[in-house]
């Protein structure tokens, strides 16, 4: 079985956001899931879905960002459609932090 995988992942410090492909009637539409990502005292990389105070603000920055990144990807879904040529340009992708 093959596990889908988010088309991008952005990150703000150890907040991350995942955004999906959705295949619907009407073209692609685009969702997004938001976790914080912390170490156990066993050392694993686990995920969680509250947030800080000071994690709430690179959350609004990263819905921002998502966002603008959905918008992106939906107009490019829509050019590809229509037949029209691609930009070669690529939406950004912020890079994975180092744990």
């Amino acid at each position: 079985m093959k596990k889908n995988k988010p088309v991008r992942v952005l990150w703000h410090g150890n907040v991350k956001a995942n955004i999906w492909a959705n295949p619907t009637q009407n073209g692609e539409m685009y969702t997004v899931n938001y976790a914080r990502i912390y170490t156990d005292k066993q050392g694993q990389l686990r995920e969680a879905y509250t947030f800080t105070d000071v994690e709430n603000l690179r959350l609004e920055a990263l819905v921002r960002e998502a966002n603008g990144v959905c918008n992106d990807l939906r107009r490019e879904y829509n050019e590809r459609s229509r037949g029209e040529p691609e930009d070669p340009q690529l939406p950004y992708e912020s890079p994975q932090p180092s744990a």
